[in-house]
């Protein structure tokens, strides 16, 4: 079950990610925070796995 809830919250990140680096390469500047955010959950992610 853990297993199967941490893919699911990869697969939200990684959407999250690439909506980000769209929203980059066309311009937008709301996506620095999300950037920011994703980072601290990778940051968090890694933390734990260890």
């Amino acid at each position: 079950m853990a297993s199967t809830t941490l893919r699911t919250t990869d697969k939200t990140t990684l959407i999250a990610l690439a909506r980000a680096l769209r929203d980059i390469a066309h311009g937008h500047n709301d996506a620095g925070p999300v950037l920011r955010s994703l980072a601290v959950s990778y940051e968090r992610m890694a933390a734990g796995a260890g």
